[in-house]
């Protein structure tokens, strides 16, 4: 368990406090690494001292640059000797700083940068793994890194721009509806119920709950529900041209549909894109009337533009 206080806080935790707190979030390590949620991997950008660092190195490559230029000065001048034996030694130990210096500030700036571009904390993992691992019983007062846990907030509190994620989390409008609306309601009233009963049956402890759905259930959850969407409007529009029996009306609705029919994709993620167009593949099989394949060309070709512009942005 981790400890409750140290002896001086404002100081930082002590080494034996730090590995407690790392052998006490034992499970919030395993799993990450077992359910492959490096979204829930909390870090620090550490911009500020980023910058401060980068100051630094700044300047010791200005400092070799103006060593570097003494000595071309040097060299260059009328009374320098070019074939004695020190002059060729000091334009390497110049050069190799130089360099070393050039390398050092090369691999700060693009550190630096990938730390600022890093995808920001989704909210959802933010609760579900990293801040529900913190608020178990037992764990006392400190985080993962032995530092206190209000560093972090606790369960609802927006998440802090100054924190990163190992990866990404593609954010939807139908995931985030899901996450942020409906999955609440769905683990108490129907997930927890569920598992009570699940483990009561096997005698096991029924008071112990998990975080319930997430990781990869939850994406594949999403991606079901995005993808009865995508069939859901294909199945609309074909029923629709077939119930229309005069061709007037059919020519109004074919192209309403067109534009219509592809709308859908600016809200899906990029793996409901690819089974969207291939659901919108079928509109293009041959029927009865020339008016409703036509349609349906039409909406395949205007779904593969949408997607293949969007997937460019995204890019």
């Amino acid at each position: 368990m981790p400890p409750e206080h140290s002896d001086n806080q404002q100081q930082g935790p002590s080494r034996a406090d730090l590995l407690r707190c790392i052998i006490a979030y034992a499970d919030l390590f395993d799993d990450i690494d077992s359910n492959d949620r490096p979204e829930g991997d909390v870090r620090h950008r550490f911009l500020g001292l980023r910058a401060a660092r980068a100051r630094y190195v700044e300047s010791r490559v200005l400092e070799r640059g103006r060593a570097w230029e003494e000595l071309q000065n040097e060299l260059k001048s009328s009374t320098a000797d070019l074939d004695d034996g020190d002059c060729l030694p000091r334009f390497e130990k110049a050069m190799v700083e130089l360099d070393q210096a050039l390398h050092w500030y090369s691999r700060v700036n693009e550190e630096d940068s990938k730390a600022a571009k890093a995808p920001v904390v989704d909210q959802y993992f933010m609760d579900s793994v990293f801040r529900y691992y913190m608020e178990q019983p037992g764990k006392g007062l400190r985080a993962p890194n032995g530092e206190l846990r209000s560093l972090y907030g606790s369960t609802g509190h927006s998440v802090s721009p100054t924190l990163m994620a190992s990866r990404g989390c593609d954010s939807d409008f139908i995931r985030d509806i899901i996450t942020q609306n409906l999955m609440a309601p769905f683990h108490q009233r129907v997930f927890v119920p569920c598992q009570t009963y699940y483990r009561r049956i096997l005698g096991r402890n029924a008071a112990q709950q998990s975080q319930g759905v997430s990781g990869a259930t939850l994406d594949i959850l999403v991606n079901t529900v995005e993808c009865l969407i995508a069939v859901g409007c294909v199945a609309g529009a074909v029923i629709l041209l077939y119930n229309l029996s005069s061709t007037k009306d059919r020519l109004i609705a074919a192209t309403f549909l067109s534009f219509a029919f592809p709308f859908p994709v600016v809200f899906f993620s990029q793996e409901a894109m690819q089974t969207f167009s291939l659901t919108a593949m079928y509109a293009t099989l041959p029927v009865d009337g020339s008016l409703l394949t036509l349609s349906r060309i039409w909406a395949v070709l205007i779904v593969f533009l949408t997607t293949a512009n969007l997937s460019s942005k995204a890019d």
